[in-house]
């Protein structure tokens, strides 16, 4: 029964170990100025791994499996960067630091667009009006008159008893 115990464990520890895979870490910066690219994006091809960098530019892509991968490193601005026959082993983790170069060449954009035109009908008029008065002439107008107001049946409010009533 010992025995039995000691082979699963064995057995168990052995799987894991294997299981854990090997480490792809490193750093992104910038070739000209040597600043660190905050959020680029690290991939392992032919996988679904990956990483981006974080505020000091490191990566770490953990829990692969052992054998050759490419890795591309991608910026936008920037020119992407493909590395070949990247070796990963489970026991020492490799580390691999990226220089990216600023991409000058933006790809086009063309916009398409197509005036919309009506032709106006003759003896038709449009179903809103709408009357501009420049902000000059608001000061001229009498606006008593304009809303057909009397003003003998105005009569002047005291605000401040408003107040008194609406605060009881």
């Amino acid at each position: 029964m010992v025995l039995l115990l000691k082979i699963f464990t064995i057995a168990f520890l052995s799987t894991n170990i294997l299981a854990q895979g090997g480490t792809i870490k490193g750093k992104v910066i910038d070739k000209e100025s040597s600043e660190v690219l905050i959020g680029a994006n690290v991939i392992v091809l032919l996988t679904q791994l990956g990483a981006a960098t974080d505020v000091n530019g490191y990566y770490e892509i953990n829990r692969i499996p052992p054998g050759t991968y490419d890795l591309r490193v991608s910026y936008l601005g920037y020119t992407s960067v493909t590395l070949q026959d990247a070796r990963v082993i489970n026991s020492a983790p490799l580390i691999i630091d990226f220089e990216l170069e600023e991409d000058s060449t933006l790809p086009s954009i063309h916009i398409i667009m197509e005036k919309f035109y009506r032709k106006p009908q003759i003896g038709c008029s449009p179903p809103w009006s709408v009357d501009m008065i420049p902000i000059r002439e608001i000061y001229y107008l009498n606006i008593m008159e304009r809303f057909k107001l009397n003003p003998p049946e105005l009569k002047p409010v005291d605000l401040k008893s408003l107040i008194k009533d609406y605060d009881k």
